[in-house]
């Protein structure tokens, strides 16, 4: 019985090993095979959706996210999104219609409420992206290359993010 107070008492006063979550967000045109496809910071207004993929790594136990989608700073969108698992991948969408033209962000939020990473992009029509001279990838998207490795967890995919 004293050994398991001593036991009890040199846990209290350990402190506790805190695992750091490590993110890696990615604004795109579209989410293949749990990858990102069309990764980039400028869209057309023509495009249909943008989508926030995320992949998490460092979760011991499982946990929640936030997507938190922001328009010219004001917050339109809050997704929340399990992570079951390390590494696991996610992603939230937002549909787009062709007048939302501006700023945008998306900001992954932890269940502490703190901003664990922003993320921006900027919806331009095709005379603004021509003036810009943005290459012909900011209007189009292509597919990037990605590599799939037999450790990663498959995401549950979480699309509310158009609800609003």
């Amino acid at each position: 019985m004293k050994q398991l107070l001593i036991v009890i008492v040199c846990l209290l006063f350990i402190p506790a090993v805190a695992s750091a979550i490590e993110i890696e967000a990615v604004i795109c045109s579209a989410v293949e095979d749990r990858e990102p496809v069309g990764e980039g910071s400028q869209f057309g207004s023509e495009v249909e959706r943008v989508y926030f993929w995320t992949k998490v790594t460092g979760v011991e136990t499982e946990t929640t996210i936030r997507h938190v989608w922001l328009y010219k700073g004001e917050e339109i969108a809050d997704v929340a999104l399990t992570v079951k698992g390390s590494p696991w991948r996610t992603y939230s969408y937002k549909s787009m219609i062709p007048e939302w033209t501006g700023e945008w962000a998306v900001k992954v939020v932890g269940e502490d409420g703190d901003v664990i990473v922003t993320k921006t992009f900027i919806v331009t029509d095709k005379e603004a992206a021509k003036k810009l001279n943005a290459p012909k990838s900011a209007i189009e998207a292509k597919p990037v290359e990605t590599k799939v490795t037999a450790t990663e967890v498959k995401a549950t995919p979480a699309d509310s993010a158009d609800k609003k």
